[in-house]
């Protein structure tokens, strides 16, 4: 090879492959070998490495071709991450203790049954992206003289597909073998003919453009004289990851004979060697053209060999046609062999080899006897080859040069053109066309749940498995009623039976994702990846699934045993949310010198509620230009410290400013994928907020943002509690009407409902015009904000009214001294009068109720005033 084609190949190589020339500061040395453990190793090295780069102020490229160089060793394994070591050691807020979460003083005692599930072993991933389509030929002649194929593939990325069709003798062509780059359905409606003379390898593909007619990559011709009655087979294979399609449809065209045809065969020869020079300064510097004269064949060529000897020191820079007397151009090779040299010297070019000259796999100065070329040569088929032949040979690069020392033409050639059949068309079978890979296999185990009744307020759920590799594992339980949550996806690296034995607890504060496992070592209680919190208040009787992927080759297991723990309670009385914010940025400074510099710890007083929490969710704003540096734990006034996320959203910037961390989601901060500077909510956090249960919420809370690594800065913009406890203060909602003399109507409650009282629970409205009448407006379906009489309905309906009030106040003139009020619990237990509805009376029902009253400085029908709205729970 030329010293300047090495010198463009290293070129090539580095932009390709940065990681593999640059080495990044020469600190990378991967283990060799391609085993699990090998790459576990290179990834806990790029990691370092990728830590290494931002502390010294990295570039953006260096830092992404690291991060892809991990990515990529990542999907290799399936998705694996080796094993973390934990992030946030020392964390205050042991195990909860026991198996169920502390449910709220409002409701009764717990109910805890078990249920076992089945078992059996873990179905291994299977290696796919081939598929087979059949289509049958019948009752055509016993001779074929000519193939078409037909195919409607809609595929993005079609370099992706091999395509091979198979005759019913078992012969065997290639129709394409990754062509198109990465436009789409290229060959979406593509006849392939040996005749054409656009050639797939050498097609400019033009996305969303079919290309038609194509000369296939390997000969058609391949099939001449066989009996084309019988089974067909196109075999599709997908050859790279990301992409799927569909073959829509596909047929063969056959045309045949009766018999074969008389023909006759003359060999010509050239044997003068002439140079072959380098293509520079031009192209035209490096092109040979030589001639041959035919006489004496038969009028109609049936079939053409071609044999060539021809030395070259780089083979793969030559492009061959020939040429016949009537001026028709076949490809013969172009630019194949790469580097190789000399491997065409004493090559014959025949339709009939099983070696196609675009696909062989080519060893330096070991000539190829036979190759399929490039082209078809049933271009010339049916022609006059008696004339002057035209061989061409061009050298389209410089640096390297050689001899044509001989070439010959086989011609077979019939005295009169056979008559062929009319073609006739046999559709195929059709379907998907499976994306390349292994192809993880999901194995379903059930647990039956009956019998249980009341408010589902917690799960947990039991895993005896063995198997050599538990980062391949993939497991996900779903309910009954259809939630799935994600106990675990690539946790425990390459060790071995670490979840035979291990109970998925959302009341242990020991997340999966940062726990350090020891091979062979079961863990007893972790907190799973997703939250079962999802599960709370469904019904849980019924089929619970537990289905486990196992995503990478090689290690296999089974699931030895499961079961199920459902924990019921009383339908839960009245519980009312309240939110706590600040609002004061604060700077995230990056992680250097040291990790504590980059530590921002802000703290929010909570007071006035009640003193258990039931349910809490956190809500974020933070800018950050790395949100994988950031690891962040809530802490209760308890001294409860739960993750929230360590180290999730790689690169990705600001994906946390505006989400919510909600136990009930089911998009796990971990699994999610986060394209840059997009928010992700809802998001589960890391960590269960469910050991934050039955805790007092009044005292402090304290947010902790670590930024781990130095490079990237950001701002704690802010954060915000929601915390559910029993019992509190009803919330105001909706926009009131502003009155004819300027005034707005406003909304209030004292006191708490209570399904068992008969007083206690006032609802007011003040700033209404004086001595009018009115009626409170109340519904049980929800919040909402509707045009009516010239301002809003904040309720959906169907709505209820009062009793009738009055506002009273001052006397005449109208001014805004007017009240409107009435005791719900006295209402609700029919001491007012009117027809209340019942469920005024069924602890835990949402009621959304507003004040209308008469307001005639607006002329009909909007003379009417409107309050704000008033959302509550009933008591108990």
């Amino acid at each position: 090879m030329s010293s300047v084609r090495w010198n463009c190949a290293l070129a090539a190589l580095a932009i390709l492959a940065p990681s593999v020339l640059a080495q990044h500061g020469g600190k990378y040395s991967p283990p060799s070998g391609d085993s699990k453990e090998a790459k576990h190793e290179q990834m806990s090295q790029l990691a370092e490495q990728i830590a290494e780069a931002k502390a010294r102020g990295a570039g953006y490229r260096e830092l992404q071709a690291l991060q892809a160089e991990y990515q990529a060793l990542s999907r290799s394994l399936g998705g694996d991450e080796p094993v973390r070591t934990a992030d946030l050691q020392g964390l205050s807020g042991a195990p909860a203790g026991g198996y169920l979460a502390v449910p709220p003083p409002c409701s009764g005692t717990p109910f805890t049954l078990r249920f076992n599930g089945t078992s059996g072993p873990i179905t291994p991933p299977v290696q796919s992206g081939s598929v087979s389509f059949t289509a049958t030929v019948a009752g055509a002649g016993a001779y074929l003289w000519d193939l078409n194929l037909n195919t409607t593939i809609l595929h993005p990325g079609c370099a992706d597909l091999d395509i091979t069709l198979t005759s019913p003798s078992g012969t065997v062509a290639t129709i394409t073998t990754d062509n198109g780059g990465t436009n789409d359905n290229v060959f979406n409606g593509t006849l392939w003919d040996d005749a054409a003379s656009d050639l797939t390898t050498d097609k400019v593909y033009t996305n969303l453009v079919t290309a038609t007619p194509l000369a296939p990559e390997g000969r058609l011709e391949n099939f001449r004289g066989e009996n084309p009655n019988g089974v067909w087979t196109l075999t599709i294979t997908d050859d790279a990851t990301a992409n799927a399609g569909s073959l829509s449809a596909w047929s063969v065209d056959v045309t045949t004979l009766p018999a074969a045809p008389g023909t006759s065969t003359l060999t010509f020869s050239n044997t003068t060697p002439l140079a072959l020079p380098p293509g520079a300064p031009t192209t035209t510097s490096g092109t040979l053209v030589d001639t041959m004269t035919v006489s004496g064949a038969n009028a109609s060529l049936v079939k053409l060999r071609f044999y060539t000897e021809i030395t070259h020191t780089f083979n793969g820079d030559l492009d061959i046609t020939l040429t016949s007397p009537l001026g028709t151009v076949a490809t013969v090779s172009t630019d194949n062999a790469g580097t190789n040299a000399n491997v065409f010297n004493g090559t014959m070019w025949d339709a009939d080899s099983v070696n196609v000259a675009s696909d062989f796999t080519y060893v330096d100065l070991v000539p190829v006897p036979s190759l399929q070329p490039e082209g078809g040569m049933d271009r010339f088929l049916g022609e006059d080859p008696n004339g002057l032949w035209t061989l061409t040979i061009v050298d389209d690069a410089g640096g390297d040069s050689g001899l044509l020392n001989r070439w010959d033409l086989e011609i077979t050639a019939a005295s009169t053109a056979p008559t062929p059949s009319v073609p006739s068309s046999s559709a195929g079978g059709t379907g998907s066309i499976p994306d390349f890979g292994a192809i993880p296999v999901a194995t379903a185990f059930t647990t039956v749940v009956s019998g249980m009744s009341g408010f589902l307020w917690d799960v947990d759920f039991f895993t005896a498995i063995s198997h050599t590799a538990s980062a391949d594992l993939d497991m996900t339980l779903t309910s009954p009623a259809g939630t799935v949550v994600t106990l675990t996806t690539d946790n425990g690296g390459t060790l071995d039976d670490v979840f035979n034995g291990t109970l998925w607890d959302d009341n242990v504060n020991d997340p999966a994702t940062d726990k350090v496992y020891t091979n062979l070592v079961v863990v007893p209680q972790l907190s799973p990846e997703g939250r079962m919190a999802a599960f709370r208040g469904e019904n849980p009787n019924g089929t619970w699934t537990l289905t486990v992927v196992d995503d990478a080759v090689a290690d296999n297991g089974s699931v030895n045993s499961i079961w199920i723990e459902v924990s019921m309670i009383p339908p839960l009385a009245a519980m009312t949310p309240s939110v706590s914010s600040n609002t004061t940025p604060l700077p995230i400074p990056p992680g250097a010198p040291t990790t504590s510099s980059g530590t921002t710890v802000d703290t929010m007083a909570v007071s006035g509620l009640g003193t258990s929490i039931a349910n809490l969710t956190l809500f974020t704003q933070i800018t950050h230009t790395f949100n994988g540096d950031l690891d962040i734990t809530l802490t209760s006034p308890a001294g409860t410290a739960v993750v929230v996320t360590t180290d999730n959203a790689g690169t990705s910037a600001d994906v946390f400013n505006g989400t919510l961390f909600d136990p009930d989601g089911t998009d796990t901060v971990t699994d999610h994928v986060y394209p840059d500077l997009v928010v992700a909510t809802p998001l589960t956090p890391e960590g269960s907020f469910d050991n934050f249960l039955g805790e007092d919420p009044n005292g402090t809370w304290t947010l902790t943002i670590v930024d781990d690594a130095s490079g990237d800065t950001g701002s704690l913009n802010r954060w915000d509690l929601s915390i559910t406890t029993c019992g509190g203060p009803a919330s105001v909602y909706c926009t009131a009407k502003v009155n004819s003399l300027g005034c707005t109507p406003t909304i209030g409650a004292t006191g708490s409902s209570s399904a068992s009282s008969t007083s206690g629970f006032t609802v007011t409205a003040s700033n209404v015009i004086n001595n009018k009448p009115g009626l409170l407006l109340y519904s049980n379906t929800g919040r909402a904000a509707i045009p009516f009489v010239g301002g809003l309905r904040c309720m959906n309906g169907p709505v209820r009214r009062s009793t009738p009030l009055n506002s009273g106040g001052n006397p005449p003139p109208n001014d805004c001294s007017g009240v409107y009020n009435i005791d719900m619990n006295a209402f609700a237990a029919g001491v007012l009068g009117g027809t209340p509805q019942a469920y005024l009376l069924l602890p835990g029902t949402v009621i959304n109720c507003q004040f209308w009253g008469r307001d005639n400085g607006f002329a009909p029908p909007n003379n009417a005033t409107l309050s704000d709205a008033l959302e509550y729970t009933v008591g108990s």
